[in-house]
């Protein structure tokens, strides 16, 4: 996705053990739509240690308990979607509105990727060219 994210992953000890990802290796990162939590504005408040980015609100779908956001982080190639409503707002958020979005690091979950042919397992312990 994107030339390099910083995201920060916290699993239980139990877990830890049967994870063995390598430096360098490719792996997606699948976050739950309930897991995301959006905030109204540019400032930042809550647990420093979870994950945040700032972000605009490219969707917005009503549905029958709760509006799904759809919402492009800045600078990156990607998007999250999360339930509402948006803390902080002082208003129903439409799109072009920016947020935090914030991530508990406990909810993400990875799995690596295949090697694509062209690259050899030597590559990955470097790291991508």
């Amino acid at each position: 996705v994107g030339e390099r994210t910083d995201l920060r992953i916290r699993w239980p000890i139990s877990q830890t053990d049967q994870r063995c990802f390598r430096i360098g290796e490719w792996v997606a990162a699948s976050i739950p739509v309930d897991a995301v939590r959006l905030e109204a504005g540019m400032f930042r408040r809550g647990k420093a240690r979870w994950n945040r980015w700032i972000g605009r609100i490219v969707l917005v779908q009503p549905g029958e308990a709760e509006i799904l956001y759809t919402v492009k982080i800045h600078g990156e190639n990607w998007t999250l979607k999360g339930y509402g409503p948006v803390i902080g707002a002082r208003r129903p958020s439409t799109t072009w509105d920016d947020v935090n979005v914030v991530v508990d690091p406990q909810r993400i979950d990875l799995a690596i990727m295949n090697m694509r042919p062209w690259q050899h397992e030597s590559d990955l312990l470097l790291g991508p060219s």
